[in-house]
């Protein structure tokens, strides 16, 4: 782990994460298992339940080396090959994350950090396709097994849009803390603060044109700060001389909101109605 550390801490060389002694002094310390369910949308489970096998295979993969240690005994280099070729059986995928962690806390002598990005894209796509039985027991397993008295787990960190009940699949999780968009720890990292699209633009020649930019991109609140969609701000930035446009439009799906809006009923109408009010 140390040659790694001094193979990639020179990425951060020029930002400004690199000035913060605490934050440089861990990087490169953990193996990192990361999962990302952004593609996740399918309209039958069993073509869900395909693309989750392969995900999990994908991030053994990225791990191969651990194939040629001494670390693994025959029984464990089968499973693991198992995996690889989407062999293995569908609760051996259930304990992926936990049989990973194990076994690259063994070889590398450190716990691990998972990261799990957009895990509730399969989740509304179960919703809304009628597999969402099959996709909660899915995760709930996955999670608690990967996440839930795991000893070889440093840290772990979930990104979704939905707030999914805790009681469907986090309910053998008992040590979350969320942080939702009224939360203002971490707020700031959730976008572009002004003061930060003020410095981007500087950099470029361009800050006369923050007033309009501000009218045109912010207005996002998460906690007590304003925060700047960054897609949008760095699109601008690099097409500055075509003017200002929407580019946030039709990047994310509102099938579940149109849904809820078209089927829901009367309470969940008479809140809609009552939150349209607040926000104008």
């Amino acid at each position: 782990m140390k040659k790694q550390k001094r193979q990639t801490k020179s990425f951060f060389k020029d930002l400004k994460i690199y000035t913060d002694k605490e934050v440089m002094a861990k990087q490169g310390q953990y193996p990192v298992i990361f999962i990302t369910f952004k593609d996740e949308k399918h309209s039958k489970w069993e073509h869900c339940k395909i693309g989750l096998k392969k995900i999990i295979k994908d991030e053994f993969a990225k791990h191969r080396y651990l194939l040629k240690s001494d670390i693994l005994d025959s029984f464990e280099k089968d499973e693991f090959i198992r995996i690889l070729e989407e062999k293995a059986d569908y609760v051996t995928y259930l304990r992926g994350l936990k049989i990973l962690s194990n076994y690259l806390y063994r070889f590398h002598k450190q716990k691990v950090v998972i990261l799990i990005d957009e895990y509730d894209v399969p989740i509304q796509s179960g919703y809304l396709k009628g597999y969402y039985d099959e996709i909660i027991e899915f995760m709930r397993n996955f999670l608690s097994a990967g996440l839930k008295d795991n000893e070889h787990l440093e840290k772990a960190v979930l990104t979704g849009i939905l707030r999914v009940a805790k009681e469907s699949i986090f309910s053998g999780l008992n040590n979350i803390n969320v942080c939702t968009l009224l939360s203002s720890r971490y707020s700031e990292y959730f976008g572009f603060t002004e003061e930060e699209v003020l410095d981007i633009l500087k950099y470029y020649g361009i800050e006369a044109n923050f007033e309009e930019l501000k009218n045109w991109y912010n207005g996002y609140i998460f906690g007590d700060r304003v925060i700047y969609n960054p897609w949008s701000v760095l699109n601008y930035v690099y097409n500055f001389k075509d003017g200002f446009k929407p580019y946030w439009t039709n990047t994310s799906s509102n099938d579940l909101v149109k849904m809820l809006v078209t089927k829901g009923g009367a309470e969940l109408k008479k809140s809609w109605s009552n939150l349209s009010k607040v926000m104008l």
